[in-house]
């Protein structure tokens, strides 16, 4: 719950759009690290270059962590994993399919109930996923999502202080995995479509 309590709101992002995203970033990073060595003193949190999925062609469905002996598979990229844009997409067609993660619910803690989705989920705001569980899609609006290649982590480094750094490197490298492997759904571009009524309102929040 600690990166939800701390990006959630709508008025005050800890996290994300400024100084403290890398700070807070391997905050999270360390946290999850030191309850994994609570367990076991010698393991180190793994480390995944997706870099390498990326300059090798490979999506996240084809990556080894998306697999069932790791995080579980991703389905391949078709019209029902692209999110639940036409109504014969199913809530349980972006769910972890297989391994110890499979069919994973989302959080939904009482404690921050003015941080709940309309769904009741503990995800961010702006995220109308209806489904229960984890999601994964392999498009956001089904246009594809890629992994980020070296070239997207390049162009960053080319920030000319440090303050535009921090600024960029939350976006492609940090949020197209996110949407990649926690799935989201729906988001203000197509408010002006739901209010001309060009299109159902179920499309944007079935």
């Amino acid at each position: 719950n600690f990166h939800h309590f701390n990006a959630a709101w709508q008025d005050s992002d800890h996290v994300h759009e400024g100084n403290g995203f890398l700070v807070q970033h391997l905050k999270l990073t360390n946290m999850i690290e030191k309850s994994m060595q609570a367990v076991n003193p010698v393991v180190t949190l793994p480390y995944w270059d997706f870099t390498i999925d990326s300059e090798k062609g490979r999506g996240a469905f084809n990556s080894f962590i998306m697999t069932e002996e790791v995080f579980g598979s991703m389905k391949v990229p078709s019209d029902i994993t692209k999110g639940f844009t036409y109504k014969d997409d199913k809530i349980i067609d972006g769910a972890i399919q297989n391994g110890r993660w499979a069919f994973l619910k989302a959080d939904n803690n009482p404690r921050y109930k003015e941080l709940t989705t309309g769904y009741g989920f503990s995800r961010a705001p702006w995220n109308m996923n209806p489904s229960p569980y984890v999601s994964r899609f392999t498009s956001d609006y089904r246009v594809g999502i890629n992994l980020p290649g070296c070239s997207s982590h390049y162009s960053i480094l080319q920030a000319g202080d440090m303050m535009d750094f921090f600024y960029n490197m939350q976006f492609d490298p940090h949020a197209t995995t996110h949407a990649l492997i926690g799935g989201i759904y729906g988001c203000d571009l197509l408010e002006p479509f739901l209010e001309s009524g060009s299109i159902p309102d179920d499309t944007n929040l079935k």
